[in-house]
C-alpha cells in the first residue's frame, strides 16, 4: 500500500483557528483530523453526601406515641397444667400501657370462679405512660376436670363487667385427683445459679426421695417476687426421681432476694437466689477517626457506632464535637439504649483552609465505666484530591501465615502534604496498617498484610479509604495442614530364590497445604530391609522421597513383616505398610510373550515383554528369543535381573511389500511362549487442502498471492512429480518438482494472480504423483482484474460554533488550480471512492467544510497521489 506523505494546514472558522490534518492511501484513505488548537476542556462530575458517593443517608425520630388509651396484657394465654384438688398453683400476669397518657384499670374479672387474683385490692389500678404491673394469678380447682377461663381488664370508661374490656386473658387449667405418693415426698429443690446479674434464665430440679409411681408425682412451684416467674407446677415422669424447669429472671433495679417454693402435698423444699441489679454500660466502635485528605469545601463523613454493652439501658446525654471542619450529625440527646441497642453518629470533616487538623468527640453517658468516651479526629484539608482508583495484593490466596505485599493507587499525582489513605481488615488473622500515606507527587505506595494462621478456611477483605472513595480486596485464607500419602498399604514380593534380592519402591508425598516432617522408617520381619534415604526429612508441599524395601530370603517359605513410617502428619502420623514374601529354592518358569502392537504398518519398533511365574534367582534368567520372519528382527535373549519377574526387548520391523504375519519366540529351559505380529504394506496418498481458489478482485499490475498445502497422509512416503498452472494472469512458485514428502510430511504452493486487464480470468493447478488414491489433482483457479480506484476519508473537526452542514471533495490534475467538485453539495458523509482516475495520471485533493447556508471554509492540506 502506498501511503502519501500527511500535510497540516489552518482554517480560520466562527469557532476559531482549527488544525486540519489530511492523509492519503493508494486503495487505502484520504484522513482528515480536525483538533482545537486550544486544547481539551476537562469536565469532573462528582458527588458529596453524608455516606458517600451513590449512597443514601436516612435520619428519623422515635415515633410519637398514641395518645389514646393502648392496654396490653401477656402472656396472652396461661395454661396452669394439672393441679390436684386441694392444691392451688399461681401464674403471673403482665398489664403494660402502651400509650402517651396515663390509664385507670376499674377492675380485672373472671369468667370462671376457679381463678381469681392474688391480690384483689389492687384496683382500680392507675398506669403512668409506657408503664407496666404485674399481677398474680391464683387457680384452684374444685373438680378433676378441665376449667377454661378468661380474665378481663375494664378501664375507667367501662362502667360494667358486660363492656367490652380492654384487654383479655385466656386461662386454663386442669383439676387433678391428688394420687397416693407411695412413700415418695419431696427431698430438694436446687438450681444452676444462686445468683443472676440482669435479666436471664436459670435451669432448676426438683428431687424426689425416690422414684415417682406410675401416675408420676405433681409438684407444685412458686416465687417469692415477680422478678422471677416459674410454671405453676412440673410434673415428675412414672419411674424417674428428678426432672428441670427453667426460672425466668426479669431486671431489677436494686439487689434482692427470691425464695422458690416447690411443694408435693404437704413436703416443700425452697431454694434462695439472689438478684443483682443491672449495670448500664456504653462502648464505641472506635477510638479514633482519619479522614485522611480531604478537598476544601467537600464534605467527608465517617460513622462511630454506640452501643450499649452493660446489662441496663444506659443513657447518652450529650456528643460534642471541638476541632475547626469537624461536626456531628445525626441522633438527639439525650438517648437511651437498652442492653445491644445501637445507635450510629456520623461524623463529618469539611475543611475550609488547607493543612493538618485535629479535634475530639466527646459522648457523654451514665456508663458506670467511662462516663466520657473521647474519639480523636484528624483530618487535612487540600485544595485538589485525587481519587483512589486501586487496591490490590500479590497473593488473593494464603496458606499459613505470612506477608502479603498490597499496593494503593490513586487516580492522579497526590497534592502537597500528600494523601492519607485509611486501611482496615475484616478479618483479626490478617493485620494492615491504620493508614499509609501517598507521597506528595506520587500515585501510588505499598504497604504490608501480615497474614496469621488460620484452622479453617476462611476469607478477609482488605478495604482502602480515601475520602467517599474506596476500593477492597478479597484473600482467601487456608488452612495449614501437614499431611504425608504413601504409594501403597501393601507389597507382596511373590516367590524369591533363596539367597537372592527382590526389591520394591516405596513413594512418600506431601499432600498437605505445609511441610510434613518424616521422622523414621523401620522394618519388622525377618528377610525385609528398607534403603534409600535417611531420616528425619521434611518435605515440602508436592515434594516426594522413595525408598527401597528389599526381600532376600534364606529360608524357604512365606514371611511376613511391617514398615512402619512415623511423621507429624496431621492425620495418620504412624502409617504401616504390610510386607509379605516366599523363599523358593526353584528356578521360575516362563509364562508369557507379550508386544505393545499386534499389527504394524510399514517399518518401525514394537516393544515386547517375556514374564516369569515368579522372581528371577540372584543371577537372573536369561530367555533365548526368535522371529519367523526376516522382515522382523530381535535380540537373540533378554536377561530377567535377579529378582525381577519380567524383562523388555525391542523387535524392529522392516518394510514389507504384501501383508504377511511374524511369530516371534521366547524359550527358557523346557519352557516356550511365542507372539503373532501382522505386517501390513505401506501405501502412499496425496492430499491438497483446497479444490478452488478465487483472488476475488485485484487492482491490475497489482500481484495477489495465496498459499497451497500439499500433505503426505498415507502410511509411506509419496513422491509428487510435478504441479503446473496454466490461465492468463495465474502463475506457481515455492517448490521445485519432483519432491518426496514421508507420512505426516508436507510442503507449500504460493500461487499469484497479477492481472494485466480488467474482467474475469480463470484457470487450473495440476497437482501429479504417485498416490495410490488420487494420481492426479486439480484446483480450480478464479479472479477479476479491477480498473484503480483512490478511498478517501476525513475526520470532521472537533468543534465548531458554526454548525457543520456538510463536506466538499475536490480534485484537480497535479500541478494545476482547477479544482473539480467529485461529490454532491449536501454530502454529510467523510468518505468518498474515486473511481474516475486514469492510468498514468497524477491528481491533487483538497476538502472544504460548509455551513448551512452553504458558505464554504478554506481548504484543508492538499494531498497528491499518481495512480500506476
Amino acid at each position: 500500500m502506498l501511503i502519501a506523505q500527511a500535510l497540516w494546514v489552518k482554517r480560520q472558522s466562527q469557532a476559531g483557528i482549527q488544525g486540519v490534518k489530511l492523509a492519503l492511501g493508494w486503495r487505502g484513505r484520504l484522513l482528515l483530523e480536525l483538533r482545537s488548537l486550544a486544547g481539551l476542556a476537562v469536565v469532573a462530575l462528582g458527588c458529596v453526601t453524608l455516606s458517600g458517593c451513590g449512597g443514601t443517608v436516612r435520619q428519623g425520630s422515635l415515633p410519637s406515641a398514641n395518645s389514646s388509651q393502648n392496654i396490653s396484657a401477656s402472656p396472652n394465654t396461661v395454661e396452669f397444667g394439672t393441679v390436684d384438688v386441694g392444691n392451688s398453683a399461681d401464674q403471673q400476669v403482665v398489664v403494660s400501657n402502651l400509650g402517651s397518657a396515663a390509664v385507670q384499670i376499674f377492675q380485672a374479672n373472671f369468667s370462671d370462679p376457679s381463678f381469681s387474683l392474688v391480690e384483689q385490692s389492687n384496683f382500680p389500678l392507675s398506669l403512668a405512660a409506657g408503664t407496666t404491673s404485674s399481677l398474680k394469678v391464683h387457680f384452684n380447682p374444685s373438680a378433676p376436670s378441665d376449667t377454661t377461663g378468661q380474665l378481663n381488664f375494664l378501664t375507667s370508661a367501662d362502667s360494667t363487667s358486660s363492656s367490652t374490656p380492654a384487654a383479655s386473658v385466656k386461662l386454663h387449667g386442669k383439676g387433678g385427683s391428688r394420687p397416693g405418693v407411695g412413700g415418695v415426698s419431696l427431698k430438694a429443690l436446687t438450681c444452676s445459679s444462686s445468683s443472676m446479674i440482669g435479666s436471664g434464665s436459670d435451669i432448676c430440679t426438683v428431687i424426689l426421695s425416690g422414684v415417682a409411681p406410675n401416675a408420676g408425682t405433681l409438684v407444685n412451684l412458686s416465687s417469692s417476687t415477680l422478678s422471677v416467674s416459674l410454671p405453676a407446677s412440673v410434673n415428675v415422669p412414672a419411674g424417674a426421681d428428678r426432672t428441670d424447669f427453667t426460672a425466668a429472671v426479669a431486671l431489677v433495679s436494686s439487689a434482692q432476694a427470691a425464695t422458690l417454693t416447690a411443694t408435693a402435698g404437704s413436703v416443700w423444699q425452697t431454694f434462695n437466689l439472689q438478684l443483682n441489679a443491672a449495670i448500664p454500660g456504653l462502648s464505641v466502635s472506635t477510638s479514633r477517626l482519619s479522614f485522611g485528605s480531604v478537598v476544601l469545601n467537600a464534605a467527608v463523613s465517617m460513622s462511630v457506632t454506640l452501643t450499649s454493652s452493660g446489662t441496663a439501658a444506659v443513657t447518652v446525654n450529650a456528643a460534642t464535637v471541638a476541632g475547626a471542619g469537624f461536626s456531628v450529625l445525626g441522633g438527639s440527646f439525650p438517648l437511651t439504649l437498652n442492653p445491644s441497642q445501637v445507635v450510629t453518629l456520623a461524623v463529618q470533616f469539611d475543611p475550609t483552609t488547607a493543612g493538618a487538623a485535629t479535634g475530639q468527640l466527646s459522648i457523654v453517658s451514665n456508663s458506670s465505666s467511662s462516663p466520657v468516651t473521647v474519639i480523636n479526629l484528624s483530618g487535612i484539608g487540600t485544595v485538589t484530591m485525587p481519587g483512589l482508583s486501586v487496591l490490590s495484593c500479590s497473593n488473593s490466596s494464603f496458606t499459613g501465615s505470612g506477608n502479603d505485599a498490597c499496593k494503593v493507587t490513586l487516580s492522579g499525582a497526590a497534592p502537597s502534604g500528600g494523601v492519607n489513605v485509611g486501611l482496615a481488615s475484616s478479618n483479626l488473622s490478617v493485620s494492615v496498617p491504620a493508614s499509609v500515606n501517598v507521597p506528595t507527587g506520587a500515585s501510588s505506595t505499598t504497604f504490608t498484610a501480615s497474614v496469621g494462621s488460620v484452622s479453617t478456611t476462611q476469607a478477609a477483605t482488605l478495604t482502602a479509604t480515601v475520602g467517599s472513595s474506596s476500593q477492597s480486596f478479597a484473600v482467601q485464607l487456608n488452612a495449614a495442614t501437614s499431611t504425608l500419602s504413601i504409594s501403597t498399604s501393601s507389597l507382596s514380593f511373590g516367590n524369591v530364590v533363596l539367597n537372592s534380592t527382590a526389591s520394591n519402591a516405596v513413594t512418600l508425598t506431601s499432600t498437605g497445604t505445609v511441610a510434613v516432617t518424616v521422622n523414621s522408617i523401620t522394618v519388622a520381619g525377618t528377610g525385609f530391609a528398607v534403603s534409600g534415604a535417611s531420616f528425619p526429612v521434611t518435605l515440602n508441599p508436592g515434594q516426594t522421597v522413595t525408598i527401597s524395601v528389599k526381600f532376600a530370603p534364606t529360608t524357604a517359605g512365606a514371611a511376613t513383616g511391617q514398615l512402619t513410617v512415623s511423621s507429624n502428619a496431621s492425620s495418620s502420623p504412624v502409617a504401616v505398610v504390610n510386607l509379605s514374601g516366599t523363599g523358593t529354592v526353584n528356578i521360575p518358569g516362563l509364562i508369557a510373550l507379550s508386544c505393545t502392537s499386534s499389527s504394524m504398518t510399514g517399518s518401525g519398533t514394537n516393544v515386547c515383554t517375556v514374564t516369569l511365574s515368579s522372581a528371577a534367582p540372584i543371577d537372573g534368567v536369561s530367555v533365548a528369543l526368535s522371529s519367523s520372519n526376516l522382515s522382523v528382527v530381535v535380540p537373540a535373549s533378554v536377561n530377567v535381573a535377579a529378582g525381577g519377574s519380567g524383562a523388555s526387548f525391542t523387535a524392529t520391523v522392516g518394510w514389507v511389500s504384501t501383508a504377511q504375519t511374524a511369530t516371534l519366540s521366547a524359550t527358557e529351559g523346557s519352557g516356550s511362549r511365542s507372539f503373532a505380529l501382522q505386517l501390513n504394506a505401506a501405501s502412499p496418498v496425496l492430499s491438497i487442502n483446497a479444490t478452488s481458489i478465487s483472488f476475488g478482485s485485484v487492482v491490475i499490475y497489482t500481484p495477489t498471492t495465496q498459499s497451497v498445502t500439499l500433505s503426505s497422509i498415507g502410511s509411506a512416503a509419496v513422491t509428487v512429480n510435478s504441479a503446473t498452472v496454466t490461465g492468463s494472469g495465474f502463475s506457481l512458485s515455492g517448490s521445485s518438482f519432483p519432491i518426496t514428502l514421508n507420512p505426516s510430511q508436507s510442503v507449500t504452493l504460493s500461487v499469484q494472480f497479477d492481472p494485466a486487464t480488467t474482467g474475469s480470468a480463470t484457470g487450473q493447478l495440476t497437482v501429479t504423483s504417485n498416490s495410490s488414491t488420487s494420481g492426479t489433482l486439480t484446483i480450480n483457479l478464479s479472479g477479476t482484474g479491477d480498473s484503480h480506484e483512490v478511498d478517501l476519508s476525513w475526520n470532521p473537526p472537533g468543534t465548531s460554533s458554526d454548525p457543520i452542514a456538510g463536506y466538499h471533495l475536490y480534485r484537480a490534475p497535479s500541478g494545476t488550480a482547477v479544482y473539480q467538485l467529485l461529490n454532491a453539495s449536501d454530502d454529510t458523509q467523510t468518505t468518498y471512492a474515486d473511481t474516475t482516475v486514469a492510468s498514468g495520471q497524477a491528481y491533487d485533493y483538497i476538502v472544504k467544510t460548509f455551513d448551512l447556508s452553504g458558505n464554504e471554509s478554506g481548504p484543508s492540506n492538499m494531498s497528491s497521489v499518481t495512480i500506476p
